[in-house]
């Protein structure tokens, strides 16, 4: 039973120097008198006056809140970066993706110019439109 005793004891202050560390030290014979006095096993006594689960909670709060502040900062760098790529691609069109067959005006033709023909089929009929339209302009005016 000793040996199992002094085995304990390291494996709590081990346990005590990794939660702890050596600015809180304990005193085991007293954690032993108090254990035998109210006949509890020594680390249920040892948990209870170092206030050891409290003490894993704020550890548990300072980890989550380090890997809250790594991931924040890691989105904010990949917004930064997404937006520095997004204004180079506005800004310098050599470093845009290749895209086939798009035109940067959105040209769509009206109803009358996919009808009327392409222009070099019938160009006297387009002027000639053209001109009576622009004729007849001038006379409700009263210029011609």
């Amino acid at each position: 039973m000793f040996g199992q005793a002094l085995a304990s004891s390291q494996d709590l202050l081990m346990e005590h120097v990794s939660l702890f560390g050596t600015n809180k030290p304990v005193n085991f014979e007293a954690l032993r008198v108090k254990a035998v006095a109210e006949k509890q096993p020594l680390r249920n006594i040892w948990e209870r006056e170092m206030h050891v689960p409290e003490r894993r909670q704020e550890i548990a709060a300072k980890a989550q809140a380090e890997l809250d502040a790594k991931r924040a900062a890691e989105l904010a760098a990949a917004k930064q970066e997404g937006i520095e790529l997004g204004m180079s691609r506005s800004i310098n069109p050599m470093t845009r993706p290749a895209e086939a067959g798009s035109s940067r005006f959105g040209t769509t033709f009206s109803q009358r110019d996919t009808t009327a023909g392409k222009p070099w089929e019938s160009p006297a009929a387009r002027d000639s439109s053209r001109l009576q339209k622009v004729v007849s302009t001038l006379a409700k005016a009263g210029i011609a």
